[in-house]
């Protein structure tokens, strides 16, 4: 015991519980920000996924946005591992990108939102959502001014209530690129309440099979079955000619 390394300079809380309080306050900040809440992507063949088990969600399920947890800041990734990221609440001025560390890679805008599901088999589920990405960016920027107005006209209803889609253009190197599409379907006060349903989106028209796409990552249709092996989906939430 005597070779242990000692450390100078400082001493233990004389009290315990002390030690123990401090302790438990910087395991708290040491949380990830998420706070347990699974990650939703959009994976590169246009499908939603969320957890680390790639859980993808009911069709036409509807998801409700909070407009408390909307943070906007800057993420800085290189070698497609997240090296960095700075956020802050909606309500606060952003990160300035000149005082950001230099990990030699660049610092992207980054928008992100915690989604709760509010029927079907995910509903109470709550994920948070957030990416770099244009499409993603200009999504959400598309949903911040559809709630503006609606802050303008009903604020007691000013939750959204959205499903999730994606949409697709052509790159002229990267090939197909989806982007997400929220398309807000109702608002809601935050208990939940509205006088206003859901309408049932029409049906579309059949259209042709689409081109046999690149195989996509591999997701989990239903949480509560688990089979020795999963399968690979290739349906599209939309696709474009």
């Amino acid at each position: 015991m005597n070779d242990l390394v000692k450390f100078g300079g400082g001493s233990l809380p004389a009290n315990p519980d002390d030690l123990v309080k401090g302790l438990q306050n910087v395991s708290q900040n040491l949380q990830s920000s998420t706070g347990g809440t699974p990650f939703l992507r959009l994976l590169k063949s246009g499908v939603f996924a969320y957890g680390p088990e790639n859980i993808e969600p009911e069709q036409d399920s509807h998801w409700a946005m909070n407009p408390n947890s909307l943070q906007h800041g800057y993420a800085c990734w290189g070698d497609g591992e997240l090296l960095d990221e700075r956020m802050v609440p909606f309500n606060q001025p952003p990160p300035n990108r000149n005082e950001l560390p230099d990990y030699g890679h660049t610092w992207s805008q980054q928008v992100s939102m915690v989604l709760q599901c509010m029927d079907g088999e995910d509903e109470g589920v709550s994920v948070l959502y957030k990416g770099t990405s244009v499409g993603m960016r200009n999504a959400v920027k598309e949903l911040i001014n559809a709630l503006i107005a609606q802050l303008k006209t009903d604020p007691d209803n000013c939750v959204p209530v959205l499903t999730l889609e994606s949409d697709s253009y052509q790159h002229k190197t990267y090939g197909q690129i989806f982007f997400p599409v929220m398309e807000v379907v109702q608002w809601v006060g935050f208990d939940g309440s509205s006088s206003d349903e859901p309408e049932d989106e029409p049906e579309d028209e059949p259209e042709d099979e689409p081109e046999e796409a690149p195989e996509a990552p591999t997701v989990s249709r239903r949480r509560r079955k688990k089979t020795a092996s999963k399968k690979k989906t290739t349906r599209r939430r939309r696709s474009t000619a």
